[in-house]
């Protein structure tokens, strides 16, 4: 005999809100690994291109040369300086829905627990009414082999 769960509706409503919840995360974790990922190659870019800079130095580079260098390593320190703002409000994001996650999991917890007790107590008085039960038919026997 299935026992209802008062709470059951409420229960069933956090769960989805969890799902969607967590969906949300995992867009935000892939979102944040994108941007950093991103930044990555960045740092990867111009430290190769450092070194190619110093090879051509050493080698002997034009003035012009020099200057056409120095604008694209400003360049892409730009492009840095925007990707690291970005990993930053990314992982911020990130951060946020993970705790709105957590928040989530503890929810569905207290619900959980609340239904666990619930069937414990259900049981509980499940086996008291049959101890009563056994009680009085035990009483019942022993009354009708007296008569």
């Amino acid at each position: 005999m299935a026992i209802p769960f008062r709470f059951e509706k409420i229960l069933t409503i956090k769960q989805k809100e969890k799902e969607h919840v967590q969906m949300s995360y995992e867009v935000a974790v892939k979102s944040f690994e994108k941007e950093a990922t991103k930044l990555y190659e960045l740092l990867r870019k111009k430290e190769m291109f450092d070194e190619h800079t110093e090879q051509e130095l050493n080698s002997g580079l034009s003035i012009i040369g020099i200057k056409q260098q120095q604008l694209f390593r400003d360049a892409i320190e730009r492009d840095i300086s925007k990707a690291q703002i970005d990993v930053m409000q990314t992982r911020n994001i990130m951060l946020t829905k993970q705790e709105e996650l957590l928040d989530q999991n503890v929810e569905v917890k207290k619900f959980e627990k609340m239904k666990e007790k619930a069937f414990k107590l259900q049981y509980a008085n499940l086996l008291n009414l049959e101890s009563k039960l056994m009680d009085d038919l035990s009483l019942q026997q022993f009354v009708n082999r007296n008569l």
